[in-house]
């Protein structure tokens, strides 16, 4: 019965739900090292209770249908304020996963030789606070001369899974999965059909012959996050695809989630391989990525500042 939506919002320790409230949101998700974001709208607050919801507060976003709603944020208030809109009042809060807090936190240590990237990710997760999901890397160097981490903890992922080991890394719910680009996180067993609310087909936005990239539309499904593997039924796109990014969304006239799924020619979480079907067996996975994860590589390490280290 997906036609009764339900969306609750705790911040700073009171709760707001859509039976009693007006709530519109937009949450969005990515399979980067940056956490996801949250962006929330409450119409007609008293002004002592939107003046007592604090940045720095808890900040809890769920929702979905009657009978199954899930989290999609759990994180901290950025921002808060309020503004007129015609004759209503509405309260604006921004929130962040706390994924952001542990991101931001300062890690200096020296590595010995011979250590590996698999080592450092492990004490510079720890160290944050983060809980390492996955360390699976494309390429789990060795450092020869030592590696130094001195910067965020951000910074050191990054160089780290990005700049050195040539993998991507995926950061949610304080969890931090480093991972080959092709791969996968998570498989949920979630088929995307005109039954199971699909919203019209998926639009391709890019891609040739070997890997497509398509904006695909579903009713509000909170189980979605960037980096799992979905199969998808339409006369567009058929098998299975990565999510990429994504948006969840609801105001007054829709309660979606948009996609954007790439064809999917890695592993699934674990390492196994994927046997989705659809139409997998017209891909070949040792043909090049159509997006080069080295375009999203730093200079080299002369010209990188404080927080990095090197073979």
């Amino acid at each position: 019965m997906k036609w009764i939506r339900e969306t609750k919002v705790t911040a700073d320790g009171r709760q707001f739900d859509y039976q009693g409230y007006e709530i519109h949101f937009t949450m969005t998700f990515d399979d980067t090292e940056d956490p996801d974001q949250a962006s929330v709208k409450i119409y007609n607050l008293t002004p002592e209770t939107e003046n007592a919801i604090e940045v720095g507060g808890d900040f809890i976003l769920e929702s979905g249908y009657q009978g199954d709603t899930g989290t999609l944020l759990e994180g901290i208030i950025t921002d808060v304020h309020g503004e007129v809109d015609g004759t209503e009042r509405v309260c604006d809060i921004e929130a962040t996963d706390s994924t952001e807090e542990c991101l931001n936190k300062q890690v200096t240590k020296s590595f010995d030789p011979g250590t590996k990237a698999s080592e450092v990710l492990d004490f510079v997760t720890s160290e944050a606070g983060l809980t390492m999901r996955e360390n699976r890397l494309e390429d789990d160097v060795e450092y020869k001369r030592g590696y130094v981490a001195d910067g965020k903890a951000r910074e050191v992922i990054k160089d780290v899974v990005i700049n050195d080991c040539k993998s991507k890394a995926v950061v949610t719910n304080q969890e931090l999965s480093a991972i080959p680009w092709t791969d996968a996180i998570d498989d949920a067993g979630i088929v995307l059909s005109q039954d199971t609310g699909l919203i019209g087909t998926p639009t391709r936005i890019s891609g040739d012959h070997t890997i497509r990239t398509y904006e695909a539309k579903c009713l509000l499904e909170h189980r979605l996050r960037a980096g799992m593997v979905v199969l998808v039924h339409s006369t567009t796109a058929n098998g299975a695809f990565l999510i990429k990014k994504g948006t969840h969304k609801s105001d007054r006239s829709e309660h979606i989630t948009t996609l954007e799924i790439t064809d999917f020619t890695g592993n699934k979480a674990g390492g196994g391989d994927y046997s989705g079907g659809g139409d997998m067996e017209k891909i070949e996975p040792t043909k090049p990525r159509l997006t080069d994860p080295s375009d999203r590589l730093a200079p080299d390490y002369e010209e990188r500042g404080p927080g990095t280290g090197r073979r």
